[in-house]
Formats: structure tokens, C-alpha cells, sequence
């Protein structure tokens, strides 16, 4: 499905998450999203649980470039 915000689902499950890094495709493809402003690949959801386990209770269904753009904290990227 395409929108004005990207793409969301099937048509956005290609590529690595931003996030996660794992396949767009991995999990339920229906939380997959293409952001319509910078054209970041992410999941909708906490893929991983990184984000719960940084202290990030926020909303997950936000591009990740747009909410560091908007003032939310940055979220440090694990190493494993």
C-alpha cells in the first residue's frame, strides 16, 4: 500500500531493517515501512527489543531518522 508517509507492508519488506538490521522480511511483513521523507527501511514494532532494552519506551512506528529529527533521544546501537 502506498501513501503520502511511504510505504507500509508487503511493498515495504525488502532490504534491512534500520534498526534491527535483520531482513525487512523476517516476522509479520505487515509491520514493515518505508518512510516517504527519507526513505529509511524499519519495522513498526521493537524488532529485537533493542529499543526496551536502551530505556526507549517511545512509539516504535515512527522512522527512526524522523524522530531523532524532531528532538526525541537518539537511541545508541548495541554491539554484539
Amino acid at each position: 500500500m502506498a501513501h503520502a508517509d511511504g510505504l507500509n507492508g508487503e511493498a515495504a519488506a525488502h532490504g534491512t531493517c534500520h534498526k534491527c538490521g535483520g531482513s525487512m522480511c523476517r516476522g509479520n511483513k505487515a509491520l514493515a515501512r518505508l518512510c516517504g521523507s527519507c526513505g529509511t527501511r524499519y519495522h513498526a514494532s521493537d524488532c529485537g527489543q533493542k529499543l526496551a532494552r536502551s530505556g526507549y519506551d517511545g512509539p516504535c512506528d515512527v522512522c527512526p531518522r524522523v524522530r531523532e529529527e524532531k528532538g526525541s533521544p537518539r537511541i545508541m546501537q548495541q554491539s554484539f
